[in-house]
């Protein structure tokens, strides 16, 4: 199959690529034993991903309906359109954080092969999950999976907390490297000069604001939760499993793993 260089520029929803990983996720854990616990742990993560998997797809849809700029020739949200692109973004974002909760939750569950970790934070988790599960990261890197991980929960943090931080307003945008309307959250420096952790100091012409934050690519956060759970996942199986059953169902894991990667961002 071919795949679009550039997610934004075609309808193609993360339901019509993704939803096959969640699939052979399901398949590979099907017929094995676990606790209740254990069981609940793994079927809320994989529910929680096929919620992603519709969030995303609600917000393609709002950004697929929008009509083109006849100048640009970019999407040109109406003010409804906008209101129903934040409202969307916002959910997505939310169901985000509640898909790495529930990753979360089961390495919990299965401790014992994660050397005892439990965590109380998220933001503790994505740190782990950097260090111990090997994701790539670089302070500079802006194309790696724990950059887009962190940026996602911070820029969720943002939306749902902004007693936390200076007063804060959003604008949708459009441009020449991102061509659908994204979420942008923007708003003064504090009294000391601060500004949210996960943003980048700019001055926006059309409003008074010292720093913005861009939603994350909604897809590359989607692949990189998924590529993230894949080596997590990998290891209950190879726990649980004989030798030459893990064989055969973490191949499963391994292409669905290779399929992400090969998903634009």
């Amino acid at each position: 199959m071919d795949v679009p260089k550039t997610h934004s520029l075609h309808p193609l929803t993360a339901s019509n690529v993704s939803a096959v990983v969640v699939e052979h996720w399901q398949e590979a854990f099907q017929d094995l034993s676990f606790n209740e616990f254990e069981a609940q742990a793994l079927r809320g993560f994989l529910e929680e991903m096929e919620n992603l998997l519709d969030a995303l797809d609600g917000l393609e849809d709002v950004r697929n309906q929008c009509d083109k700029s006849p100048m640009t020739g970019w999407p040109a949200p109406t003010e409804k359109q906008r209101r129903l692109i934040y409202n969307r973004t916002k959910n997505y974002f939310d169901t985000y954080y509640g898909a790495l909760s529930h990753l979360s939750s089961v390495v919990s569950r299965f401790s014992r092969i994660f050397g005892g970790k439990a965590f109380s934070d998220n933001a503790k988790f994505v740190r782990w999950m950097k260090e111990m599960v090997g994701l790539p990261y670089e302070d500079t890197g802006r194309d790696n999976t724990f950059f887009f991980l962190e940026q996602a929960r911070l820029f969720r943090a943002l939306l749902n907390h902004p007693q936390q931080f200076p007063v804060l307003d959003w604008s949708t945008e459009t441009s020449y490297n991102y061509q659908v309307p994204k979420l942008v959250l923007h708003g003064p420096e504090s009294r000391s000069g601060v500004i949210p952790k996960g943003s980048s100091r700019a001055n926006l012409p059309w409003v008074k604001a010292s720093w913005r934050f861009d939603a994350p690519p909604e897809m590359s956060v989607t692949n990189s939760l998924a590529n993230a759970a894949a080596s997590i996942l990998a290891s209950v199986l190879a726990d649980r499993l004989p030798a030459s059953t893990f064989i055969n169902k973490t191949e499963r894991i391994r292409q669905s793993r290779e399929a992400l990667l090969q998903q634009p961002r």
